[in-house]
């Protein structure tokens, strides 16, 4: 049975969640282009972080309660609620920076996703994007999270090539987490993420992620990140 992920992105942006701030400081780092389109926003957390940092930002995501969340941090004018596929540029003017932050593991057609950002993108605009890696890390936390699938460097590198897109960065993140995975997957249990966002260890974790793994390049993790600039 999937969860229901609004309500955990709520919790996360209510409990300061470690890894979802961690994620978005990394994220932060390589958006600089505007305007911005924060797809799948959720709770508003990135939009709010984007809105702080004086961003002209666009957000949007199919629920409608997502909608609700995100307009206690930005204009609900800026606010969409429907498929990303559907956008146009009568919607947003052409846009600077297209984020998807762990939204791609999501849909059915994640190349699709990518010719459509190409085509709202304007010329040197980049996408920033994070997604789960590895099949060998697939555990019941994707299952309730609803993903698709785990990806690649060589298959994100393809889709996004094929796209249209240049990579211009791509690395690992999110090493610490590859044990505490592998022990959920022997168990066949899984890695209660909102009750971690709700302890005490969520202090601890923020601290670790920002003065040490945010500052350092790993060898490996859960998560890629991946930055490409349109080039066709």
């Amino acid at each position: 049975m999937e969860r229901d992920l609004i309500e955990d992105l709520d919790v996360f942006e209510r409990t300061s969640d470690f890894w979802t701030l961690s994620r978005n400081e990394i994220l932060l780092k390589h958006i600089t282009i505007q305007p911005i389109m924060d797809v799948g926003c959720g709770s508003g957390i990135l939009t709010k972080q984007l809105v702080e940092n004086k961003f002209n930002v666009y957000s949007l995501d199919i629920e409608k309660r997502a909608k609700e969340l995100t307009s206690r941090f930005n204009d609900e004018r800026k606010i969409f609620v429907k498929s990303f596929e559907t956008v146009t540029l009568k919607d947003v003017p052409k846009l600077g920076t297209i984020i998807f932050a762990d939204v791609l593991e999501h849909v059915d057609m994640d190349v699709e996703f990518l010719l459509k950002a190409n085509e709202l993108l304007r010329e040197g605009g980049k996408v920033v994007i994070s997604v789960p890696c590895h099949d060998f890390l697939w555990t019941k936390n994707d299952e309730v999270r609803g993903h698709k699938r785990r990806y690649t460097k060589q298959q994100l590198s393809s889709i996004l090539e094929y796209a249209g897109f240049k990579v211009d960065k791509m690395f690992y993140w999110n090493f610490l987490s590859v044990p505490v995975i592998l022990l959920a997957k022997i168990a066949g249990s899984r890695v209660p993420h909102e009750g971690v966002s709700e302890s005490k260890l969520n202090g601890l974790l923020s601290f670790y992620f920002t003065k040490i793994e945010n500052k350092l390049p790993v060898p490996f993790g859960s998560t890629l990140i991946c930055i490409a600039r349109k080039e066709r």
